[in-house]
């Protein structure tokens, strides 16, 4: 109800940061967004992850209408010994027909995000796949020297005319130096992408700030480890 709605806002904001990327089921896709929480600002650590308002993923075939939920799997981080002001959300949409569209929302305390589209994997090899192959490229900074804003926009204009299936960036990631409210500015950045094709990570270098807590906990790849970023919405949990 209303009342719970507004008492969830409380703790933490509307979802943001949308980002999908593939795992090792092909019939799956997985997706992961974050909440601003002014409660986690001001009272830090206190407020942590069992605090924060369950956040879900719908889907289905249809423009507005959502025949699947899935629950989402929540955690937070500190670096440093400083709260990130923040909760994350990590689900995985399944049972996805091979080469079908399908449309999503998603929900922190009730409070949807706008509505995204993808088109599921296919069955098998398909030619020709597309996709875009990034690397060093940080968040948008106007007018300074090596600023990616271009890169950004391109990405998003190409998306919008589907000419990528998906788009893998080979670390140095939004530059952070350890800031973590530059993840939240890169990732709002590219969320016009990377909420509609699978946006595919690896780390490089400038994510080793915090032994790569923020990367680890703010991208969901095929698993290769338990614990983290690798894991499943379970276990990243935990």
């Amino acid at each position: 109800g209303a009342t719970a709605t507004t008492s969830a806002m409380a703790v933490a904001g509307p979802p943001e940061q949308i980002h999908l990327s593939y795992g090792n089921d092909p019939t799956a896709m997985r997706v992961t967004f974050a909440s601003m929480s002014g409660a986690r600002r001001r009272l830090g650590a206190s407020v942590g992850a069992a605090a924060a308002p369950a956040g879900q993923v719908k889907w289905g075939s249809a423009s507005g209408s959502y025949a699947h939920t899935a629950a989402a799997a929540t955690s937070t981080y500190s670096t440093g010994g400083t709260p990130w002001p923040g909760f994350l959300y990590k689900a995985e949409m399944t049972g996805l027909t091979p080469g079908a569209t399908y449309y999503y929302v998603v929900t922190v305390g009730g409070v949807a995000s706008d509505e995204f589209s993808f088109t599921a994997a296919p069955t098998a090899a398909r030619y020709p796949t597309t996709f875009a192959f990034i690397a060093d490229m940080g968040s948008e900074c106007d007018t300074k020297p090596g600023c990616p804003d271009k890169t950004i926009a391109a990405l998003g204009n190409a998306t919008e005319a589907h000419r990528f299936d998906f788009i893998v960036h080979a670390g140095d990631i939004a530059y952070t130096s350890g800031t973590q409210s530059i993840w939240d500015d890169f990732l709002r950045q590219t969320q016009p992408f990377a909420a509609r094709i699978p946006y595919q990570t690896c780390p490089g270098n400038h994510e080793h700030y915090f032994n790569f807590t923020g990367y680890e906990s703010r991208f969901f790849m095929p698993p290769a480890t338990a614990g983290g970023a690798d894991a499943t919405p379970a276990a990243a949990a935990a």
